[in-house]
């Protein structure tokens, strides 16, 4: 990225991290009225898990 559009795009980056933290706190207060909390908090701890599993296998991701 060129140096002028570094502001630009870590902004960008930014935006998209929160609304996505926002969108997953609207997500797990939802399931949260209906099954227990620790369920909640454990199946999003596997969500991680296998994501993080996933990008180790991906070369293009692992190898940047």
């Amino acid at each position: 990225v060129p140096q002028g559009y570094m502001g630009r795009v870590v902004a960008m980056r930014s935006s998209m991290v929160f609304g996505a933290m926002t969108g997953a706190m609207a997500v797990a207060g939802g399931l949260a009225e209906s099954i227990p909390v620790g369920l909640v908090i454990a199946g999003f701890g596997a969500v991680t898990v296998v994501a993080g599993v996933l990008a180790l296998l991906t070369p293009s991701v692992r190898d940047s």
